[in-house]
């Protein structure tokens, strides 16, 4: 969470943007159109986001959002990007900070180890699971 009042106010304030930045990816496996969906949102995504992530690693230049060590903040940019990706490969094509940031977040064990299969990460929504919650909520 920080080392300091300053570190934890800009781990509060970076979570909060990923997690608002994480609701394009959230939504995307329930819209029926999903490649005009992502179309749609992607250079959104880009100038809102992820080019404000881009120049913050530019100005940390240490690997982290917060400080010198791993932060909520970075977990969850990670966690987001991974989602991100699965959608589009291409998607941090324009980021090299933040290209560079994914692949330092994976080469930490405890992260490794949450990246294979098998582990207590959930799967990305597939068809199933989309028919199963419009199913239970709007049915």
């Amino acid at each position: 969470m920080g080392e300091n009042d300053t570190e934890r106010a800009l781990v509060d304030m970076y979570t909060e943007g990923i997690m608002d930045m994480s609701n394009v990816g959230l939504a995307y496996p329930f819209k029926p159109d999903k490649a005009q969906f992502w179309s749609e949102n992607k250079e959104k995504l880009g100038t809102k986001y992820f080019s404000v992530y881009e120049n913050i690693l530019q100005t940390t230049n240490n690997g982290h959002l917060v400080g010198n060590k791993q932060t909520m903040a970075d977990v969850l940019l990670f966690e987001s990007f991974v989602h991100y990706l699965h959608i589009d490969k291409d998607v941090l094509n324009n980021y090299p900070n933040l290209q560079k940031f994914m692949a330092s977040q994976k080469e930490i064990p405890w992260v490794q180890k949450f990246l294979q299969p098998g582990s207590n990460r959930k799967p990305f929504p597939d068809e199933k699971y989309v028919a199963m919650v419009a199913e239970i909520f709007f049915s």
